[in-house]
């Protein structure tokens, strides 16, 4: 699973100091505000080609911040507040980030717990009074990236790493001709069958809610005829996590093809399918072959056959 890491600033050079700024946040201890201010170092990946979150791209991510003078382990409360990060970078590494006009509460043993989510291609509301987000687009066309625990600091001592994960499966279809299929076949349209779809995030309890249970289109942008060279037929499709066969309906300008199996590999750790990134070739022929990888987010090899 593809992870992003952001790191705390090193704690001894906090510890080192008093009433000094160092790497552009004040470190004091005389009862002063203490702004809230990380550094972020990110994983990068190569080979990443038409993806929801993309390496290179800027993105900034939503911050639930809960303070308290007692330890948390459950975070299904209201937090105490919520921001929008500063710019963060999906490759290399950023210098520091900041949580705009928060601060560390001064008052003696309070820590401050976060967590952050990042929605790509929907706005997320929060339900009034909870850690809940509800997306208002719900086609397949929305990737998240959520952190998977809370970290927590106090005026003295900065937040540990936020790591963030894909809670979702994401399915790239290519498509090319076999044997025996005409010069002009063209890609009509994918749909996946028996699909959910992400429709609300429950950060608080590091939960993604789904949809029923649908027919999940695929964005199409290869609408040449399909000759011998491999093409990228399809922009991503997130998903909630699969694993094993599924069944997609493909239809072309010839011929509708109502259920071809697709044959996903298991991969280690990720048996789900969640935060695996699935490359699905389809074949055409009088009927269609399908061979199945997984890129990006972790490795392994899948095929299947539709007679």
């Amino acid at each position: 699973m593809k992870t992003f890491i952001f790191s705390a600033l090193a704690l001894g050079m906090m510890a080192s100091c008093s009433n000094t700024e160092v790497e552009g946040i004040d470190a004091v201890d005389n009862g002063e505000p203490v702004a809230i201010q990380l550094s972020a170092g990110v994983e990068t990946t190569t080979g990443v080609t038409r993806a929801a979150i993309e390496d290179g791209k800027t993105f900034k991510a939503t911050v639930l911040g809960w303070e308290s003078n007692t330890e948390m382990t459950e975070f299904a409360t209201e937090p105490s507040w919520n921001a929008t990060s500063s710019d963060i970078n999906t490759s290399g590494n950023t210098p520091s980030i900041t949580v705009p006009g928060k601060y560390y509460k001064t008052e003696d043993g309070y820590k401050t717990y976060m967590k952050a989510f990042y929605v790509d291609g929907a706005t997320a509301t929060q339900e009034a009074q909870t850690s809940t987000y509800a997306l208002d687009k719900k086609d397949g066309s929305v990737d998240i990236l959520m952190t998977t625990a809370a970290v927590y600091g106090d005026k003295t001592t900065p937040a540990g790493a936020l790591t963030f994960a894909h809670p979702l499966t994401k399915l790239i279809f290519k498509v090319k001709a076999g044997v025996g299929l005409a010069n002009d076949v063209k890609l009509t349209s994918i749909h996946l069958l028996g699909m959910s779809v992400p429709e609300t995030i429950k950060l608080g309890t590091n939960e993604v809610v789904f949809g029923s249970v649908q027919e999940v289109e695929a964005p199409i942008i290869f609408t040449d005829a399909i000759t011998t060279t491999e093409e990228t037929a399809s922009t991503a499709v997130m998903v909630k996590p699969i694993s094993g066969k599924f069944n997609i309906k493909v239809v072309t300008n010839k011929k509708t093809y109502p259920s071809v199996e697709v044959t996903l590999s298991s991969v280690a750790e990720h048996a789900d399918g969640k935060g695996v990134a699935y490359t699905v070739t389809l074949t055409f022929r009088d009927e269609i072959s399908t061979s199945a990888s997984v890129t990006e987010w972790a490795t392994g090899s899948g095929s299947g056959t539709v007679g």
